[in-house]
């Protein structure tokens, strides 16, 4: 592999893109940190979080409330007041009336303080209801980095398995070439046929349309990489392990149910069958009588005079008075609404509960389904170790074989594309070791 480790620089420039386009090392903890700073799924349960934070805060401030109005008003009007006089023959003479208008204006202020005593418990158990979905939206946006961590993950070593092909498609390309070209030569001194010659000028093209092939699938996967991240031009720095330990056994009993309280999907579930507990006890309040105590004060005037009754032909005297009330009302009959509400409380938590059930069964499958696999992807690492160690000197006997003359060229090359099959398994079990790895932490809650 000392070729491979020469043409490095070479072949991850080529797979980067246009010539010139030098990509960025990143490693893995770097991707996934600027994935949590620029995806917008992340930003979108923010912003449900937020919402929910206010929707708790608008209904603790229900609780009390306390209100001002101003009013303003009055009365207008013309009246007409006729002079009568005394003539000397003893009789009355009218002259003429004159209008004169009149304006009567008020104004008050009212100042009301209102607290509700008891309102059969829909006030905290609401609150308790809005907690416990503050609650689920917390562990779903918890669910929703560690979803994006499984996608980065997958992305970041789908393209370094993209650009490692590239790397082992290209020395296969170098070595196949230079078996062609000595079979020329050989050619040229009698010691091979031209059908030789024409194997492996075969066995060349074909390699060549292989290295075109993997620089193909470079694309594809540097674009979901760069989706993730939001910017396209990183490459991948890092190499998966070379020898994985297999996971240990799978969890059961307690440790089991340590490990399904970390996922946050069957937290998001429990902390929505509390919800909908809650919503039951707040839906069932309106049985109850509601309590409220109430105080208010009122200042201004009234174009009225209360002691006279006559009218006030300005702002008069203001006066002020205060009083409070304690109120109690009791929905008597309502048609069934509020029954009917408590049964679609009580079939939302049904829904809840089934909901969570069906989860914890889900999860309990994926936890056994992953570490099944990941203790396969470790056993098959250490397998194709072997393969590929043996096709690796299997291709040297046979190259050294055929400088010997013991040997002929296909014979070499046939020998090398099985040393390029396992070069390529064995990396592709080493990514796949650490997918279900990743898999396996994600199905525990512990990614």
């Amino acid at each position: 592999m000392r070729g491979v480790a020469a043409a490095l620089g070479a072949v991850l420039a080529l797979a980067a893109g246009p010539a010139g386009a030098a990509g960025r090392p990143i490693t893995l903890e770097a991707a996934l940190a600027r994935a949590y700073q620029t995806h917008p799924d992340l930003a979108g349960a923010d912003v449900k979080v937020a919402k929910g934070r206010l929707a708790i805060a608008d209904l603790e401030t229900q609780r009390y409330s306390l209100t001002a109005r101003l009013d303003a008003g009055g009365a207008a009007g013309v009246s007409r007041i006729a002079p009568v006089t005394l003539a000397a023959t003893g009789t009355f003479a009218n002259t003429a009336s004159a209008a004169t208008p009149s304006a009567y204006p008020s104004l008050g202020g009212t100042l009301e303080f209102r607290l509700p005593l008891w309102d059969g418990g829909k006030t905290p158990e609401g609150l308790r209801a809005l907690n416990a979905e503050q609650e689920a939206l917390l562990a779903e946006r918890e669910g929703t980095r560690r979803a994006l961590t499984l996608e980065v993950i997958k992305a970041f070593w789908a393209l370094r398995q993209a650009d490692l092909a590239v790397e082992i498609e290209s020395e296969a390309e170098r070595q196949v070439h230079r078996t062609f070209e000595q079979a020329k030569v050989a050619r040229a001194l009698g010691r091979q046929t031209q059908n030789d010659v024409d194997a492996a000028e075969a066995n060349w093209w074909a390699a060549q349309a292989k290295l075109e092939a993997a620089r193909a699938a470079v694309g594809p996967a540097r674009g979901a990489f760069a989706a993730l991240l939001g910017e396209d031009g990183y490459v991948p720095a890092g190499e998966p392990p070379a020898n994985p330990a297999a996971p240990g056994p799978v969890p059961s009993g307690a440790a089991l149910s340590e490990a399904l309280s970390a996922r946050p999907d069957i937290r998001a579930a429990r902390s929505r069958v509390a919800a909908a507990e809650a919503a039951v006890a707040a839906a069932a309040g309106d049985f109850w009588p509601q309590l409220a105590f109430s105080s208010r004060y009122q200042h201004g005037n009234s174009f009225v005079d209360p002691r006279s009754g006559s009218r006030n032909p300005g702002l008069g005297e203001l006066s002020g008075e205060w009083d409070a009330q304690l109120s109690a009302t009791y929905n008597l009959f309502d048609l069934g609404k509020t029954s009917r509400a408590v049964d679609r409380a009580r079939e939302d938590l049904r829904a809840a509960r089934a909901s969570l059930e069906k989860l914890e069964r889900q999860a309990r499958a994926a936890i056994e389904a992953a570490a099944h696999q990941a203790r396969l992807a470790a056993t098959r690492v250490s397998l194709l170790a072997r393969t590929r160690d043996l096709a690796g000197r299997n291709y040297q006997w046979v190259q050294t074989r055929k400088e010997q003359g013991f040997a002929l060229a296909i014979q070499v090359d046939d020998a090398l594309a099985k040393k390029t099959i396992g070069e390529h398994e064995y990396l592709k079990a080493r990514i796949d070791y650490v997918l279900q790895m990743a898999e396996l932490k994600a199905a525990l809650g512990d990614l």
